[in-house]
């Protein structure tokens, strides 16, 4: 069973890495034009290969990946079938006996429980406008997908699967990143003084920053894998970070980029102390010598762009008002955008001119966004999904250190993409959870499935252990 479970830290082969990549830049050159002829080679070809497996891990793919102005008209489909693929695959495996039905960790169950109660809450006293029912009923479908994933964890393979479908997705966006700059002629600069933000297909380079660190971490901390043993596997990882790294450079994403760099120097504190001080020793003195160059210094205010921090000032200030009117109980869900504009100042309202169909109008803070649509309760909300996730990998991390070593770098993988999203819930409100939203939030929730199937392994392995000393 734990052999099984080891090789989940090698998502995918050499071999596989290259012909996704292949299938890719041949996908590009004819986008958007021929979308579903490709889908229908790729799926064919996985398939004959893997089986069904392959038509979970394209479902996984596409409700991550499939998004984006280019291929808008096609979303829908994708999200359908993707979808109903999911539910299909768990009727398949799980039947109908509710009574098999794995059980997730307490913690967890109150927490699922507690958002959507917040919710009903919250949308019964703001007057159940139809975004706030919508917002429910995607929550609800998008916890069951949730759980389906959780509860076909029972066949261990398919965290293969889990895994490979984020580094994948991943690839995908960031190869789509890549040809957006090529395409622009590989700009560096907008104008003067003004770093080019490139997104690829998603359209929105904060959100693919984000994606990027969550598979950057878990490649990362592969590397320190007893099953990554041979140069080819290592290569292929190391191809794969690199391409992840330099993409979230590209998207320009402050946020993702802080915190991927922290999160970083979390892990390497836990797995090589000595290392993680070798390199920040090099990095101050990199950085002293490399300060007083002009075009470093030119580059450094680009990245920084402390241009916008007066614009998500207003930003804050609104929602700030916003919660102030609005406290105990918020204004509703998914009503931010709908009330927003009648406190928008009107000299600052060229700030909020943006295409709502790629950015949405939000106050550049997780928390703050929570609280003035959900009241209290969404404040505590917001800082139970944190609580819960920390805990939770904290347990695996405790029980596995000295004896599961695999399990314990994916649960310590999983922390430090909690610290990436803690630390960007300041700046941005995407990524934890949005009433549903599967493109935005799958892949934090896939980490939380991962997360409490260890747990739920764990508490296993600990039952076992207790009967066989009662016995002795």
């Amino acid at each position: 069973m734990i052999a099984k479970l080891n090789n989940s830290l090698n998502p995918i082969s050499p071999k596989d890495i290259t012909t996704s990549i292949i299938l890719v830049l041949l996908s590009l050159l004819v986008l958007p034009f021929s979308i579903f002829g490709i889908f229908i080679i790729v799926l064919l070809l996985l398939v004959s290969k893997y089986g069904e497996k392959a038509i979970l891990l394209i479902a996984l793919v596409c409700m991550i990946a499939a998004t984006g102005p280019a291929i808008e008209k096609f979303r829908f489909t994708f999200s359908f079938l993707s979808i109903l693929y999911v539910f299909y695959f768990f009727i398949k495996e799980k039947g109908l006996d509710i009574k098999k039905y794995r059980k997730p960790p307490i913690e967890l169950i109150i927490l699922i429980l507690f958002i959507v109660s917040a919710i009903l809450i919250t949308s019964f006293i703001s007057g159940l406008q139809s975004q706030s029912i919508l917002a429910l009923l995607r929550t609800v479908i998008f916890f069951i997908i949730c759980y389906s994933l959780f509860s076909l964890l029972e066949k261990k393979e398919l965290l293969k699967i889990y895994f490979s479908s984020l580094i994948l997705a991943s690839l995908i966006i960031s190869i789509t990143v890549y040809y957006d700059m090529i395409n622009a002629g590989l700009t560096l600069y907008v104008v003067q003084g003004v770093l080019a933000r490139y997104a690829g297909i998603y359209g929105n380079p904060n959100y693919v920053g984000l994606l990027l660190s969550i598979t950057t971490l878990f490649l990362f901390v592969s590397l320190f894998s007893n099953k990554l043993n041979s140069v080819s596997k290592k290569i292929a990882v190391w191809i794969i970070l690199a391409s992840n790294i330099l993409a979230i450079l590209i998207t320009n994403s402050r946020s993702a980029i802080i915190g991927t760099i922290i999160s970083l120097c979390f892990i390497l504190y836990h797995l090589n102390k000595k290392l993680l001080q070798k390199i920040l020793v090099s990095l101050v003195f990199i950085t002293i010598i490399l300060i007083n160059l002009p075009f470093v210094q030119d580059f450094f205010n680009a990245f920084i762009r402390l241009e916008t921090v007066s614009e998500r000032s207003i930003s804050w200030e609104i929602g700030w008002d916003i919660m102030m009117d609005n406290f105990l109980f918020g204004i509703g869900p998914e009503n931010y955008e709908s009330k927003v504009f009648t406190y928008v100042p009107s000299s600052t309202w060229q700030y909020f001119e943006v295409d709502t169909s790629i950015f949405k109008v939000h106050p550049h803070n997780y928390f703050l966004l929570m609280i003035t649509e959900n009241g209290i309760l969404g404040l505590i909300l917001s800082l139970l999904i944190f609580y819960v996730l920390f805990r939770l990998s904290w347990r695996v991390m405790k029980i596995t250190k000295n004896y599961k070593h695999e399990e314990y770098l994916i649960s310590l993988s999983i922390y430090s993409i909690g610290i990436v999203l803690f630390i960007r819930a300041f700046f941005e409100v995407d990524g934890i959870f949005s009433y549903g939203f599967i493109t935005r939030d799958l892949p934090f929730w896939i980490c939380f499935v991962v997360l409490a199937h260890l747990n739920v392994m764990q508490n296993h392995d600990i039952q076992i252990i207790n009967r066989s000393k009662n016995l002795e």
